[in-house]
């Protein structure tokens, strides 16, 4: 990883931006399972400012947590998902600092936010099912209801216990 890095990097000034640009999609897509390759590719989009554009970085980030993710799910062992959810955390960091460097200090503390709520406050009814918990997830989010450390926040699993409740209502009716 340190050697594809390295040889990149010397490279940059002796080779076409085009060609660059390809050369580091071509070595991202082969090791799309290595955190530090896709944080130096990052690094890389992100210096280039004749290209720079916020939405592409952007984009490029849910792409390099998307693919570390899918390797993350497949992986062989608690080592190994360990790692990539380390290098999973560090891209998320990454990410949450240069929304508040180009000014998205709202969108970077949302995004941790969201993480802690999700993580750490997801409803143990929902801890088994993670197409549950995320559109659960999603409603919560989106009704404005007060998050963690807003004023009379309740979190995601206090929002989400009225809804627990009416399942089982419906499960004991439906039992009866």
């Amino acid at each position: 990883e340190q050697l594809l890095v390295a040889y990149l990097e010397t490279i940059e000034d002796q080779v076409e931006p085009d060609k660059l640009q390809h050369l580091w999609e071509a070595v991202v897509s082969k090791h799309s399972s290595k955190g530090a390759i896709w944080r130096a590719y990052l690094l890389h989009k992100k210096s280039h400012f004749k290209s720079f554009q916020v939405g592409t970085m952007r984009g490029a980030y849910v792409t390099a947590i998307k693919s570390l993710r899918s390797w993350r799910d497949r992986a062989g062992g608690a080592r190994e998902a360990l790692e990539l959810e380390e290098a999973i955390l560090a891209l998320v960091e990454d990410l949450s600092e240069f929304e508040r460097q180009t000014g998205y200090q709202e969108k970077s503390f949302a995004l941790l936010q969201a993480l802690v709520e999700f993580n750490c406050f997801c409803p143990s009814a929902l801890a088994q099912d993670e197409d549950a918990a995320r559109k659960y997830f999603k409603l919560f989010w989106e009704s404005e209801a007060a998050r963690l450390g807003e004023m009379g926040s309740v979190g995601f699993e206090g929002w989400f216990a009225p809804y627990r409740q009416l399942e089982v209502q419906k499960e004991e009716a439906a039992a009866a």
